[in-house]
């Protein structure tokens, strides 16, 4: 059967706009055939461009050989349309298409493997119907429109194995919509999996072809789907609507020859990856959008790696393989791990949570730490976690090089429960490894082994064997090692549990970092009562504790580690602290901290070894010790050089004092620890008025140094204490002096006896002041040539001794023995 078909065309004639036929056929088919057999169609004319053809019901036609074309195409009820897959070879043949195709009956063989192809050439073409619809190919293939529409309707499969649907003209645009409720899948041919391309055949540079592809309902791809390519001139552009969902592979974004090419996620729709990831992402001229309740999820039974074109809404993990982010990424709604399903975060790496975590399987995610002392990976969680799921974080710790070294680290458990035996210590306990408490009320360290090397059942109250939430603990090992915390995660706002207790070491709490991150030590901020601006980090390196006050100090950037156990100091009975959720960071990122002005770091070092203090000007601040702002010194390792600033009788590694710093001066405490070559180190400098001088005196050596000119400063010590050899003057230095040397005098320890030997024949009193490590006077006595003797009650350890003559006064370090806990 054939009808006429008219269509209106305008020709501009003579000035005059003039109308004309076009005439095109309505073709029907005459009976079963090929496609190019005149017997196939009723009337005897094979189909061209302009004929709307309909395949009737009981017809099978065959596409011989590529180059059919037709306007609209219909299969009707009963009706087949395909290659005859027997005699296909290696190419899909190809039907140039310039209207709708509706499809009640088949296309393609619907058995087995079909290459019938389509190349879509009109303006608007919508694939809908009843039928089936297996096909190999659909592009755009030549120019004849330069923007072509097509429009998925019903169910469409694309069985080829490499690229099934591109667009493969140069310059024009070939756009792809799959409507709500409908499905384009792509799943190759049992051989080889299937892709999608808007530009070129496999996103290569071939072609700088443009399009979009919008999804309501859902496009299923085997292969790859391929955003665009590096010479592309046109936009290209992917965007999942409400309801919609894509199921790819994997996605290949690389760099782009032309801006607006984006890939948008809208809310309420989702992208699946079901066995790669995001390959190449490339953000020359590309965009990707993500919005808010929108969702990925990588589903693979295999490896995957969790890319980061764009920070996720709803980030979904399940399937079997093991997933890993490799590179810092936010989700700025949920983590979902599903059942069997585990999330691996790389060494050094950082992921944030805005909303709840579901966590739904055991170890179903693992912290990485690195094989040395880099950063550790680091996760913050915003919302609330749901689930039976654990979590694992890893944690490096370096051995120590000798019996005697500062190689300890201190810890902090960022679960809610987890054992000390036998991950962290063997059971029984093993004779190299150290594991300690800080008992505030002793003011001593509370060895894990008893006297017999067994584990010590009173470590802690009721024998409790697990890490207690939000405390620290002081550990040591003789190999490098990297321990493990499983367990359910620490959440919320926190609270060590602190005391106050008078005596030597008053106040003292080792605490800790319970979280997976670091934490900013704004400590100046957080909800606390009798309890000290100050916080201390042991830096085992070093050989010193690193202190903070909130605002300033040697701590770098006020960054606590995760895991990382630090010491706070309280002030008075009932003490508390919460450390608060709202103060981690992630170690990995950049901190932005403007220069403080008035703020001089002075820093002494001899090899590895080194110690620093902060002295600043602050009106907030007064004169004299002020918990709000100076940090008390905690003294380091004996093998370490110390410094600290003598105030008040108080030794300080942060002196804060009110503006207007001319005329202060700042005694320097030091002790070598080593005997050798020192330095001085001081920064900051350049935050004071320019108009005036800062100065060192070096009263041994008789030296003025203006540290305007030369803010290093080196000099040789011998070991010991030489309190009173430096200060730090603001202004015009005071003449130097030699002192009458009382340097002949001398001390002995016997037992809790110490005697002053070498004082003066007269009858002037000596003052001696007894200073423990923390920098606390804990005796005071006057002694003379012929009283010399000092009985004490402080525990065993060492000291400080301030010994003024009336004439000079000097410092003395000793060791008042005593049994004490060693390796």
């Amino acid at each position: 059967m054939k009808r006429i078909r008219i269509t209106w065309a305008l020709l501009l004639t003579l000035g005059f706009f003039v109308p004309c036929y076009v005439i095109g056929n309505e073709i029907s088919s005459a009976q079963s055939g090929n496609w190019g057999s005149t017997t196939t169609w009723v009337g005897g004319e094979i189909p061209t461009d302009n004929d709307n053809v309909t395949i009737l019901g009981g017809h099978i036609i065959v596409v011989e050989a590529s180059g059919k074309h037709c306007g609209d195409l219909t299969v009707n009820t009963g009706g087949k349309l395909y290659t005859n897959n027997s005699t296909t070879g290696s190419y899909p043949r190809y039907i140039y298409t310039y209207g709708d195709i509706l499809c009640h009956g088949q296309i393609g063989n619907g058995v087995t493997y079909d290459r019938i192809g389509f190349n879509i050439e009109g303006n608007f073409c919508t694939i809908s119907g009843t039928g089936m619809f297996n096909a190999s190919r659909i592009r755009k293939y030549k120019n004849d429109h330069d923007t072509t529409t097509l429009t998925i309707s019903m169910l469409v499969s694309l069985d080829y194995g490499g690229t099934a649907f591109y667009n493969n003209k140069s310059g024009t645009v070939f756009n792809l919509i799959i409507e709500e409720g409908d499905t384009l899948t792509i799943p190759g041919d049992g051989i080889s999996t299937g892709n999608i391309a808007i530009d070129g055949i496999n996103g290569g540079a071939s072609s700088t072809g443009g399009g979009s592809i919008t999804v309501d309902g859902t496009l299923l791809v085997s292969g790859i789907l391929y955003l665009t390519n590096s010479n592309s001139a046109n936009p290209v552009s992917v965007v999942i609507h409400d309801g919609g969902l894509i199921e790819t592979a994997s996605i290949s974004c690389p760099n782009s020859g032309a801006s607006g090419h984006t890939f948008t996620i809208n809310n309420g729709g989702q992208l699946t990856l079901t066995s790669g990831d995001w390959g190449e992402i490339g953000y020359t001229n590309n965009s990707y959008s993500f919005e808010t309740g929108s969702v990925v999820e990588y589903s693979a039974d295999t490896a995957q790696t969790v890319g980061n074109p764009a920070d996720y809404h709803h980030l979904v993990i399940s399937g079997t393989g093991l997933k890993t982010i490799i590179t810092d990424l936010e989700s700025g709604g949920n983590l979902s791990i599903e059942d069997s399903a585990t999330l691996e975060l790389e060494a050094g790496k950082s992921f944030t949570v805005s909303g709840n975590c579901t966590l739904s399987g055991e170890e179903c995610m693992v912290l990485k730490s690195p094989s040395d002392s880099g950063a550790a990976a680091s996760f913050i969680h915003n919302g609330s976690i749901s689930g039976n799921g654990t979590v694992i974080i890893e944690r490096y710790i370096k051995k120590y090089q000798s019996t005697g070294d500062s190689r300890y680290h201190m810890l902090s458990s960022p679960v809610t429960s987890q054992a000390i035996q036998p991950e962290f210590v063997g059971n029984p306990p093993e004779v190299e490894v150290d594991f300690y408490r800080w008992e505030e009320t002793t003011g001593t360290w509370i060895n894990c082994k008893d006297s017999t090397g067994v584990w010590n059942i009173n470590f802690q109250a009721g024998d409790n064997r697990n890490f207690i939430p939000v405390s620290g603990y002081l550990v040591a090992y003789p190999e490098d090692v990297t321990k493990s915390f499983t367990g359910s995660l620490n959440t919320g706002d926190l609270s060590p549990g602190i005391t106050y207790t008078t005596g030597v070491y008053a106040g003292f709490n080792l605490t800790g970092n319970p979280f997976t991150s670091a934490l900013n030590g704004e400590i100046d901020s957080w909800v606390k009562s009798n309890v000290d601006n100050a916080i201390w980090v042991w830096d085992g390196e070093t050989g010193n504790y690193k202190s903070w006050n909130g605002s300033v100090g040697t701590l770098t950037d006020g960054i606590i580690p995760a895991m990382q156990g630090f010491f706070v100091h309280t002030n008075g009975s009932s003490p508390s602290l919460t450390i608060p959720a709202s103060s981690r960071v992630h170690a990995t990122q950049t901190f932005y901290k403007s220069t403080l002005e008035n703020t001089l770091y002075i820093i002494v070092k001899m090899d590895r070894l080194r110690d620093g203090v902060v002295i600043q000007c602050n009106d907030s601040a007064y004169v004299g010790y002020d918990a709000n702002y100076d940090v008390l010194k905690m003294f380091g390792s004996q093998d370490a050089p110390q410094i600290f600033i003598e105030e008040d009788e108080i030794y300080l590694s942060i002196d804060v004092r009110p503006s207007g710093a001319s005329g202060w001066y700042f005694p320097l405490g030091f002790i070598a620890g080593t005997t050798g070559e020192h330095q001085l180190i001081f920064e900051g400098i350049e935050t004071f008025l320019t108009g005036e001088n800062i100065y060192l005196e070096d009263h041994l050596e008789q030296q003025i140094t203006n540290l305007r000119t030369d803010t290093v400063y080196s000099f040789y010590a011998e070991e010991g204490p030489q309190s009173d050899r430096f200060t730090v003057r603001f202004g015009d230095p005071a003449a130097l002096s030699q002192p009458e040397s009382e340097q002949h005098i001398t001390l002995i320890a016997r037992g809790n006896i110490l005697i002053i030997n070498g004082l003066s024949n007269s009858n002037y009193s000596t003052y001696i002041q007894l200073y423990d490590l923390t920098g606390r006077m804990v005796h005071a006595q006057y002694v003379k040539s012929d009283n010399n003797q000092i009985e004490t009650s402080v525990p065993a350890g060492y000291y400080l001794v301030r010994i003024d003559t009336g004439k000079e006064i000097m410092t003395r370090k000793i060791y008042l023995p005593g049994k004490i806990n060693e390796r």
